[in-house]
């Protein structure tokens, strides 16, 4: 259980995702006595893509799940609850990835799932116990924690550096951006002919539309 307190005090400390799932999966292992774990976070389109790992044989970037295999992936997002497989059906993820057994820890709720911890084990005969399992749905909230921690930030500074009508960089963002400027580069300055004509004739509302219109332009180019 110290070491518990340990990864969670640790896990609040990372400012980088990428950091936090090397960290959790090296916990994971520690704590579960795995052998190897890797975090597989989700992406706008819905797959699963490696951010993290600790002795996973391979990076954990180029890690892919086949389809057929993601039962237990699948599962333990749906309940938001550890789920765990063993490599009986050669079909399942542990028989895919070569290993004895597995524990998925989800991250995320099941409302907002944002991937999953995936412990391996060597031995097929793995025995997963009610601590073992509670300890992990324990573990498995902590790294919700960390994450959910990390996207909120991104949020709040995006936010911060964006107009909120438009979407576009604001002023604190072009005044970010300036100053990595390069010798060399280009700064285009670009005006909305007759803008203010808009706004007597038609009102603020068709102005802001226009705006919102013409970001939209910029986004897309």
């Amino acid at each position: 259980m110290s070491m518990l307190v340990d990864a969670t005090v640790a896990l609040a400390e990372q400012d980088d995702p990428h950091a936090v799932a090397d960290l959790a999966s090296r916990c994971a292992v520690q704590l579960l006595h795995g052998d190897a774990a890797v975090v597989l976070l989700v992406e706008r389109s819905g797959d699963l893509v490696g951010s993290g790992g600790f002795h996973w044989p391979m990076i954990a970037e180029s890690l892919h799940i086949a389809p057929g295999t993601r039962q237990v992936i699948d599962a333990a997002m749906a309940n938001g609850r550890v789920a765990t497989e063993a490599a009986d059906d050669k079909s399942g993820l542990a028989g895919e990835l070569g290993v004895g057994a597995v524990m998925v820890l989800p991250i995320g709720s099941q409302e907002s799932p944002l991937g999953v911890l995936v412990v391996a084990f060597a031995k097929r005969d793995s025995r997963f116990d009610g601590f073992a399992l509670n300890l992990a749905d324990t573990f498995a909230t902590q790294i919700t924690l960390a994450f959910a921690r990390l996207q909120a930030i991104r949020v709040l500074l995006n936010e911060s550096l964006r107009d909120e009508l438009t979407g576009l960089g604001n002023r604190r963002q072009i005044s970010k951006a300036l100053e990595m400027l390069d010798p060399g580069d280009v700064v285009v300055l670009m005006d909305l002919d007759h803008f203010k004509e808009v706004n007597d004739m038609f009102g603020h509302a068709a102005g802001d539309d226009v705006l919102r219109r013409f970001g939209a332009f910029l986004a897309g180019t």
